[in-house]
């Protein structure tokens, strides 16, 4: 099976807020995230559907991001994770995504030169 990602995901545990147009808000945790797209655990499970528009916020340590995003896959069960792809987000979120994605990039291969 061929990988159809640009980007290297990153595991990552931050708190994470979904907001939909209509104005609801639910909290959720971010699972990984690369420079396109992140994947989000809810434990309120929100009426969302594939190709949906939501903004994501997510706060990791000193990190304050937000993002439009589009809805690409939903999976549910006791809990929901969707899928999502980055569609919006003003320079200064997209330096801190960077920053972001720097740090965990660099922990990760700390970890593996300790090994």
């Amino acid at each position: 099976m061929q990988n159809k990602r640009f980007y290297t995901r990153y595991r990552i545990n931050a708190d994470t807020r979904i907001g939909t147009l209509d104005g609801k808000v639910y909290k959720g945790e971010l699972v990984d995230l690369s420079a396109e797209g992140a994947r989000v655990r809810l434990y309120d499970i929100p009426e969302l559907n594939q190709g949906d528009i939501v903004y994501l916020l997510i706060k990791f340590k000193t990190y304050n991001f937000k993002a439009k995003a589009e809805v690409r896959w939903i999976k549910a069960d006791k809990v929901m994770e969707i899928g999502l792809k980055f569609i919006e987000m003003t320079i200064a979120d997209r330096q801190v995504l960077s920053e972001i994605l720097t740090e965990i990039a660099m922990a990760s291969l700390e970890d593996s030169l300790l090994r």
